[in-house]
């Protein structure tokens, strides 16, 4: 015996993807979490757009940067992870990138400290190897607050630079993030006495 197909059954079986969001609940959630700048899911011909700038699936909104668009969007179910995925990474980079400028215009002080230029240099190098280091594993949830750094802070950054540095270098990179420390008055307790 053959079961009968519904109309809508047929639909949802030929068209997962292509799906509008009604025009009054879309203004709504604009006037609630928008403006909006960007749809990053439409139709080719763009007739579902609800904003002046969109992506359609020739754009592929999984590998477009997000970055400073407030973006809308109606996932299509069969690439909606793979566009979150790429709408998170581009936020979490967007976050980072500007922590990391928060930050470097923090240590511009100890650069006014009295040390001989050769001096501000390498605490600049480590400094920015160690802000650098914190931005590209923030994002894994393995720091603490920045600073004052912790143990495990400091002992990931040493084990991670060991892979590219020197022992020597890495002394004048904790230098550096000793002097970032002292700037900012915040407890530095030596290496040594770590662990």
């Amino acid at each position: 015996m053959q079961r009968e197909v519904s109309v809508r059954e047929v639909r949802w079986r030929q068209d997962r993807d292509d799906w509008q969001l009604s025009p009054v609940l879309f203004a709504e959630m604009d006037e609630e979490f928008g403006p909006f700048t960007l749809d990053a899911c439409v139709t080719w011909s763009r007739a579902n757009a609800f904003c002046s700038r969109s992506w359609s699936t020739e754009d592929d909104a999984r590998v477009q940067k997000f970055d400073g668009h407030n973006a809308w969007a109606n996932l299509p179910f069969s690439v909606m992870y793979d566009i979150l995925r790429n709408f998170l990474r581009c936020k979490r980079r967007q976050q980072m990138e500007a922590l990391l400028e928060e930050l470097e215009a923090a240590v511009g002080g100890y650069q006014d400290m009295r040390y001989a230029e050769h001096t501000k240099r390498a605490y600049d190098t480590g400094v920015r190897a160690f802000l650098t280091f914190c931005v590209r594993f923030a994002c894994l949830g393995c720091l603490d607050p920045l600073l004052p750094a912790s143990d495990a802070t400091l002992a990931r950054f040493i084990a991670f630079s060991a892979w590219f540095v020197q022992p020597s270098t890495i002394k004048s990179y904790l230098a550096g993030v000793r002097s970032l420390h002292l700037q900012q008055s915040k407890e530095w307790v030596p290496v040594a006495d770590r662990f």
